[in-house]
């Protein structure tokens, strides 16, 4: 295995893990019932109450539908994903990677967020294969490292890293309500024109430029979805697109609600 590229870290987390919870806090568990159960007038404010009520930091280790468990943070709005539903309301994309993975596969996944689809890939992949995520947000990337300790898949590595164009720095822009969900590097996402931004300073490197860190082999499939930052990204790995020949999943469009968040 080559040597790892900066900002790739292998999935192993320190002796100093904060508290996991295992059993979900009433607040959660009232909001879960009322996203199956209740009507859609106020779903999303049930679990923003929740939120607030469980405060930044705490920790939850939330079963997903295919078997395997995420860590997540009770005050990101992309918790109640795995937590209400065990996962993304992503059916097709799922059932896509699926169809397209087998053991020995290398699956990349850029704006890997809590890491419904790095633990998916990596199940399917198995140990004789290779998973590596993308995920520039510090506190969400701790979170990835630990998920892929906790499920034993040592095969995931894990790169607080951002891609794009042109190796670099750049400012990742984030809503102050802790949606993870939303981070990007572009300055006009649609979702600023309604809510403030806070900014965090990110590392940059191109796809190409880890390529070498990936593997020798070919990449089976990429998924990416870097929040309408897309383009760059696919810039900044033409080599490896050419020499590899991946299926690659992207998101896009604009306009969305900011409430609706999607990985």
């Amino acid at each position: 295995m080559p040597d790892k590229a900066p900002g790739c870290d292998e999935s192993r987390p320190g002796d100093n893990a904060p508290r996991v919870l295992t059993a979900l806090p009433l607040a959660f568990r009232l909001a879960r019932w009322w996203s199956l159960h209740g009507p859609e007038r106020g779903r999303w404010r049930s679990w923003e109450l929740a939120a607030r009520l469980a405060g930044r930091g705490r920790r939850f280790q939330a079963p997903l539908h295919y078997g395997a468990t995420a860590l997540v943070d009770l005050a990101d709005p992309m918790s109640r994903y795995p937590i209400a539903y065990g996962g993304m309301p992503e059916p097709s994309l799922y059932r896509a990677i699926t169809r397209v993975l087998a053991p020995g596969d290398t699956f990349v996944d850029v704006g890997a967020n809590f890491g419904y689809y790095t633990l998916l890939a990596a199940g399917l992949v198995g140990p004789e294969g290779a998973v590596h995520s993308f995920e520039p947000q510090p506190g969400v990337a701790d979170l990835l490292r630990r998920s892929a300790h906790l499920n034993d898949m040592p095969w995931i590595s894990v790169h607080e890293l951002a891609l794009g164009d042109e190796a670099g720095s750049a400012t990742m822009y984030l809503p102050r309500h802790a949606q993870s969900g939303l981070g990007t590097l572009r300055g006009d996402a649609d979702w600023m024109s309604e809510r403030d931004a806070r900014t965090v300073q990110v590392t940059v490197a191109t796809l190409d430029g880890v390529a070498s860190e990936i593997g020798p082999g070919p990449v089976r499939a990429l998924k990416i979805d870097a929040e309408g930052y897309e383009l760059p990204v696919l810039r900044g790995g033409l080599g490896l697109l050419r020499a590899s020949r991946p299926i690659v999943f992207f998101e896009s469009g604009g306009g969305d609600d900011p409430d609706e968040g999607r990985v």
